[in-house]
């Protein structure tokens, strides 16, 4: 009998002591513990981008058109095709790569006067188009492309004059009056803007 009797305190005793230990070994899984796999995972090239980003007003931004535009039979808000000429970069890191698309507007540099020029409107940023605002565009020669500084455009030209009356600054890209009916920009023209609104980007 007495033997019965300490089996049964030593089974117990066991039991005891037993459980505790294999807790603390085996851990319930607590989501969020290091180690543990249920972290989400960012597509690829979004891995150091937690939410939106924002290109700051005031960033310079310059771009090539992709065909030439024919001022004289364009209207006032048509919208034509350009290529990002370089990296925009803000904070340490690259915002958008050089050779993303883009898209500048043919606008009226004043509702009551006849002047046109072009603002930056959009750009597509990991697939998505931006909207962007800007000021009007400013002519800029790229030493790849020697012709442009050698023989200005009709429209770079014009801009030196009307451009400074305008308060816009030398070498903008402005027509006015009956001179806008032969301008044309040639393909591959780099035309900078810079832009007068912060532009978020990546929601």
């Amino acid at each position: 009998m007495r033997t019965k009797w300490t089996a049964c305190l030593l089974v117990l005793m066991v039991a005891t002591f037993w459980v505790p230990i294999v807790g603390v070994a085996a851990p319930p899984d607590i989501p969020g513990l290091p180690g543990q796999q249920n972290s989400p995972k960012l597509p690829p090239g979004q891995q150091d981008r937690l939410g939106p980003v924002s290109i700051p007003a005031g960033t310079a931004v310059t771009v090539r058109t992709d065909s030439q535009i024919a001022i004289g039979t364009a209207k006032t808000g048509d919208i034509f095709p350009a290529t990002l000429d370089e990296d925009i970069l803000a904070g340490g890191k690259t915002l958008a790569r050089k050779g993303v698309p883009a898209e500048i507007r043919l606008m009226k540099v004043r509702e009551d006067q006849d002047e046109l020029a072009f603002q930056l409107y959009t750009l597509t940023i990991d697939g998505k188009k931006t909207r962007v605002v800007s000021d009007t565009a400013r002519e800029v020669a790229r030493k790849s492309a020697p012709q442009q500084q050698q023989q200005p455009s009709l429209g770079g030209a014009l801009g030196q004059v009307v451009g400074g009356a305008l308060g816009t600054g030398q070498g903008s890209m402005t027509w006015s009056g009956a001179a806008k009916q032969d301008a044309k920009v040639p393909a591959g023209t780099f035309l900078e803007f810079t832009l007068r609104e912060q532009a978020s980007i990546g929601k």
